[in-house]
């Protein structure tokens, strides 16, 4: 087990940020992870990497869902 598999097993906090991402993929938490990470593991920067990993993966889903319109129209 990698230490940020088991901060997000074992902390409520991590365990919380990554459960609002994952209905975008494990990438999603794997971002979260390296921005974790990346910012020294400072726990005040969390509500911003969850909120524009959020965002990030809406317009994803929205340029693939305008992509297979494209192509199917």
């Amino acid at each position: 087990m990698t230490r940020w598999e088991a901060l997000v097993r074992y902390d409520d906090e991590i365990r919380e940020a990554a459960a609002k991402l994952i209905q975008f993929g494990s990438h999603s938490v794997a971002k979260l992870g390296e921005a974790f990470f990346a910012l020294d593991e400072d726990r005040k920067y969390l509500p911003n990497i969850v909120a524009r990993l959020t965002e990030e993966a809406a317009l994803e889903a929205l340029e693939a869902e305008r992509a297979e319109a494209t192509s199917t129209g």
